[in-house]
Protein backbone atom coordinates (compact mmCIF):
# COMPACT_ATOMS: atom_id res chain seq x y z
CA UNK A 1 0.00 0.00 0.00
CA UNK A 2 1.40 3.41 -0.91
CA UNK A 3 2.19 6.06 1.71
CA UNK A 4 -0.44 8.35 0.23
CA UNK A 5 -3.20 5.74 0.59
CA UNK A 6 -2.17 4.99 4.20
CA UNK A 7 -2.06 8.70 5.09
CA UNK A 8 -5.48 9.38 3.54
CA UNK A 9 -6.98 6.37 5.31
CA UNK A 10 -5.63 7.55 8.66
CA UNK A 11 -6.86 11.09 7.98
CA UNK A 12 -10.39 9.84 7.30
CA UNK A 13 -10.41 7.60 10.38
CA UNK A 14 -9.29 10.49 12.58
CA UNK A 15 -12.01 12.75 11.23
CA UNK A 16 -14.62 10.05 11.92
CA UNK A 17 -13.34 9.63 15.47
CA UNK A 18 -13.59 13.37 16.07
CA UNK A 19 -17.27 13.24 15.08
CA UNK A 20 -17.87 11.15 18.21
CA UNK A 21 -16.50 13.83 20.55
CA UNK A 22 -18.60 16.52 22.25
CA UNK A 23 -19.22 19.26 19.67
CA UNK A 24 -16.73 21.80 21.05
CA UNK A 25 -13.92 19.22 21.15
CA UNK A 26 -14.97 17.85 17.79
CA UNK A 27 -14.70 21.26 16.14
CA UNK A 28 -11.30 21.96 17.67
CA UNK A 29 -9.93 18.47 17.00
CA UNK A 30 -11.15 18.35 13.42
CA UNK A 31 -9.60 21.73 12.65
CA UNK A 32 -6.31 20.63 14.20
CA UNK A 33 -6.18 17.34 12.26
CA UNK A 34 -7.01 19.13 9.01
CA UNK A 35 -4.34 21.76 9.66
CA UNK A 36 -1.61 19.24 10.52
CA UNK A 37 -2.31 17.02 7.53
CA UNK A 38 -2.44 20.04 5.23
CA UNK A 39 0.89 21.33 6.54
CA UNK A 40 2.53 17.94 5.98
CA UNK A 41 0.89 17.00 2.68
CA UNK A 42 3.91 17.86 0.54
CA UNK A 43 6.51 16.08 2.68
CA UNK A 44 8.65 13.70 0.61
CA UNK A 45 11.11 12.48 3.26
CA UNK A 46 10.13 8.87 4.05
CA UNK A 47 11.51 9.07 7.60
CA UNK A 48 9.43 12.17 8.32
CA UNK A 49 6.34 10.51 6.84
CA UNK A 50 6.91 7.40 9.00
CA UNK A 51 7.29 9.50 12.16
CA UNK A 52 4.18 11.54 11.27
CA UNK A 53 2.18 8.35 10.72
CA UNK A 54 3.50 6.73 13.90
CA UNK A 55 2.46 9.69 16.03
CA UNK A 56 -1.01 10.02 14.47
CA UNK A 57 -1.63 6.25 14.62
CA UNK A 58 -0.72 6.38 18.30
CA UNK A 59 -3.17 9.26 18.73
CA UNK A 60 -5.82 7.23 16.91
CA UNK A 61 -5.36 4.34 19.37
CA UNK A 62 -5.67 6.72 22.32
CA UNK A 63 -8.83 8.25 20.84
CA UNK A 64 -10.43 4.83 20.33
CA UNK A 65 -9.65 3.88 23.93
CA UNK A 66 -10.84 7.19 25.36
CA UNK A 67 -14.07 7.07 23.38
CA UNK A 68 -15.05 3.83 25.08
CA UNK A 69 -17.75 4.67 27.66
CA UNK A 70 -15.94 3.10 30.61
CA UNK A 71 -12.64 4.85 29.93
CA UNK A 72 -14.25 8.25 29.34
CA UNK A 73 -16.21 8.09 32.59
CA UNK A 74 -13.03 7.22 34.48
CA UNK A 75 -10.51 9.57 32.85
CA UNK A 76 -12.15 11.94 30.38
CA UNK A 77 -10.21 12.98 27.30
CA UNK A 78 -6.56 13.81 26.87
CA UNK A 79 -3.22 12.78 28.32
CA UNK A 80 -0.55 14.43 30.42
CA UNK A 81 2.77 14.93 28.67
CA UNK A 82 5.60 13.01 30.23
CA UNK A 83 8.64 14.96 31.40
CA UNK A 84 10.86 13.14 28.89
CA UNK A 85 8.67 14.36 26.04
CA UNK A 86 8.52 17.91 27.35
CA UNK A 87 12.32 18.02 27.60
CA UNK A 88 12.64 17.34 23.86
CA UNK A 89 10.06 19.78 22.48
CA UNK A 90 11.32 22.45 20.10
CA UNK A 91 10.42 26.10 20.53
CA UNK A 92 7.91 25.76 17.69
CA UNK A 93 6.30 22.73 19.36
CA UNK A 94 6.02 24.63 22.66
CA UNK A 95 4.29 27.42 20.74
CA UNK A 96 1.85 24.96 19.17
CA UNK A 97 1.18 23.38 22.53
CA UNK A 98 0.50 26.76 24.13
CA UNK A 99 -1.83 27.71 21.27
CA UNK A 100 -3.72 24.44 21.63
CA UNK A 101 -3.94 24.90 25.40
CA UNK A 102 -5.47 28.38 25.05
CA UNK A 103 -7.91 27.17 22.40
CA UNK A 104 -9.15 24.40 24.69
CA UNK A 105 -9.65 26.86 27.55
CA UNK A 106 -12.18 28.76 25.42
CA UNK A 107 -14.54 25.76 25.68
CA UNK A 108 -14.55 25.40 29.47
Amino acid sequence: MSSRVRVLGLYRRLLRLHQKLPSDLSTLGTAYVQSEFKIHRLVKDEMQIKEFMKEWESFEEIMIKQLSPTDYKRHGFGLHLERTIKDHLSEQQWGQLAELYYETKKFK
